[in-house]
């Protein structure tokens, strides 16, 4: 009802009786509009052009031939397209479609420029050029400003975001990638589930600082994993023949990986969190100096009396545990301590080999007073394995991890943990992706994100507690 009335105002006072052509007369309209609501409808809105316009509507009886209806000038609007957008018209209660009817007429109405602008806040989305004009600027000004292009200033750009604001406008990006052939989304691969390391927060983590950087730039991302390599490179070929990602950003990084030779061997453009193992000139990467960070580490409880440090670690085809260790050994070395090698235990994922072998560890005489872990959920298993041993933390023995996650922090005593900035290895990645997206001819890069020791309760030395 207020819809109708609106219009009916609308016609009354902005429409120009130039040329007014009612092509489709009030009676015949309940032959198409059989449901009452529908024939409400027009009847209000055809009866408020007649009325305005009696003199203009005698001359517009007959029935306009098919020839004639295609050149309707451009000026013109259909009143049968504004009542499918306002009643959202379709096959009613024993109504019939108009689409569907071969010899449907519209009702054309020529309108003024300021009409049209009404009819357009009324029933249209506000479009590029609507913000252009209200923020003063061009349309391309306000299509750089949505992809935060480096060219637009910083007040300028404020300016364009306010005008969106004001008039709720939201870029569409779906159009945007359609019309350049960019579907401004990145693929995030993480490791196979059937891994230990799927459940690691610290990818969770990692997927934040991407989505984080991604949202700034209105790329969108999606993740792509499987049960094992094979289901993960189906999905990868799979986006990569349809063109549904940009580039992919792999989490892992590990020797002899089938995933990214694929993806080099294709020539895709992709970003690797983790040292490069082959292809190292030809491969973008975001990792932590691991060998450093294992060396600080391994440095740390050196500085508090311990000798006999192990160092346990996961899957040594992942990288970062081979870094690690190749710190840990470092340090040593640098203190004149004989490595030992029984010290460093490849710790297997499953949970009954895992218990054997930290028990093991900890039978022996000669047993270790502190303990390098390579990741917080590894920490976690070895706590446990001390407290089922009558081991106390860190009176007997202290642990040292690496990643910081939330599990260093619930667990009792707090894990004093290695944080290797795990959210910021995603935004720099993702940034790295962008940034090759948008300049193809940039060359392949490497970064290093900085980390730093969190000190909690889980260390001490031969003189007592240590941390806060």
């Amino acid at each position: 009802m207020f819809i109708c009335n609106l219009l009916s105002l609308i016609v009354a006072l902005f429409v120009q009786p130039l040329a007014l052509n009612i092509v489709w007369l009030h009676e015949e309209c309940n032959r198409y509009f059989q449901n009452p609501v529908f024939s409400t409808f027009w009847t209000k809105i055809l009866s408020g052009i007649c009325a305005i316009f009696p003199e203009q509507n005698a001359k517009s009886q007959g029935k306009i031939a098919q020839t004639e209806r295609k050149r309707v000038d451009k000026n013109c609007i259909k009143l049968y397209n504004i009542g499918r957008a306002c009643m959202n018209c379709g096959d009613g209660t024993g109504g019939r479609s108009l689409r569907a009817d071969p010899d449907h007429r519209f009702i054309y109405i020529p309108v003024t420029m300021k009409m049209r602008r009404i009819l357009r806040r009324l029933f249209m989305p506000v479009t590029i050029k609507d913000v252009a004009a209200l923020a003063g600027v061009s349309p391309s000004t306000v299509s750089r400003t949505c992809k935060d292009h480096p060219s637009i200033s910083r007040q300028t750009k404020e300016k364009v975001r306010q005008a969106m604001a004001k008039l709720g406008y939201e870029p569409n990006f779906q159009a945007s990638s359609l019309a350049t052939q960019n579907s401004r989304t990145v693929g995030i691969i993480l490791p196979p589930s059937e891994w230990e390391a799927y459940q690691n927060p610290f990818y969770l983590e990692m997927i934040r600082g991407i989505s984080q950087y991604c949202n700034q730039k209105q790329y969108i991302n999606t993740v792509i994993t499987g049960q094992n390599e094979d289901e993960i490179l189906q999905a990868i070929k799979t986006m990569a023949r349809t063109g549904l990602a940009e580039g992919f950003i792999v989490l892992y990084s590990r020797e002899q990986d089938p995933v990214l030779d694929y993806l080099y061997e294709e020539g895709l453009l992709y970003v690797l969190i983790g040292k490069a193992c082959r292809n190292v000139n030809q491969t973008i990467y975001v990792d932590n100096d691991n060998v450093l960070a294992g060396r600080e580490a391994a440095e740390y409880l050196l500085n508090l009396g311990h000798v006999r440090i192990a160092c346990l670690s996961g899957d040594h085809s992942l990288l970062y545990n081979h870094d690690r260790k190749m710190g840990y050994m470092l340090a040593l070395a640098e203190r004149g301590i004989p490595f030992d090698g029984q010290l460093c235990v490849e710790v297997p994922s499953v949970p009954e080999e895992q218990d054997q072998a930290l028990a093991a560890l900890f039978a022996r005489e000669d047993r270790p007073t502190a303990v390098l872990v390579s990741d917080d959920i590894l920490a976690v298993a070895l706590e446990k394995a001390c407290i089922g041993l009558g081991l106390s933390i860190p009176g007997d023995v202290s642990i040292l991890s690496f990643n910081n996650s939330l599990l260093a922090r619930l667990t009792f005593p707090p894990l004093t943990s290695v944080d290797v900035n795990a959210c910021q290895l995603g935004i720099e990645a993702a940034a790295q992706m962008i940034s090759h997206v948008e300049n193809p001819e940039l060359v392949a890069t490497k970064i290093i994100v900085p980390h730093h020791m969190v000190e909690r309760e889980s260390c001490a030395g031969a003189g007592g507690f240590c941390g806060d």
